[in-house]
């Protein structure tokens, strides 16, 4: 098994164990993705190569997932959910919506439509 990557962990299993450990013996208050990767021993950017690795990334997930459902959970629980939304953003949480136009060619914006003139 090549990860191209420093492995503190070679088997899911025992990375998915480590991770239901860190949320057994953390208060949830306490819990995030670095909080997490402290417990675990490795740095973040590790912390996402195991994201982005076949193997392990289900592990990682799942640990992704509880965590971000601790900062859903905030925002209706806190008067002024900046915090959680500010977290949320990070998981890919947007406030806006956005529009992506492909195409070629050129086109025309109209902004001021001629109306028939009123007899």
């Amino acid at each position: 098994m090549d990860l191209r990557f420093p492995s503190k962990y070679s088997d899911p299993k025992v990375l998915l164990e480590r991770i239901e450990e860190y949320f057994n013996v953390t208060d949830p208050k306490l819990q995030t993705r670095a909080g997490l990767c402290v417990f675990l021993g490795i740095s973040k950017p590790t912390y996402y190569k195991y994201q982005n690795d076949e193997l392990f990334h289900e592990a990682i997930e799942w640990a992704n997932t509880r965590i971000e459902n601790k900062y859903e959970l905030d925002l209706n629980l806190r008067p002024n959910p900046t915090g959680p939304i500010f977290a949320l953003k990070q998981y890919g949480w947007a406030d806006k919506n956005e529009t992506e136009v492909k195409g070629s060619g050129s086109f025309e914006i109209i902004t001021n439509i001629p109306r028939p003139k009123e007899d």
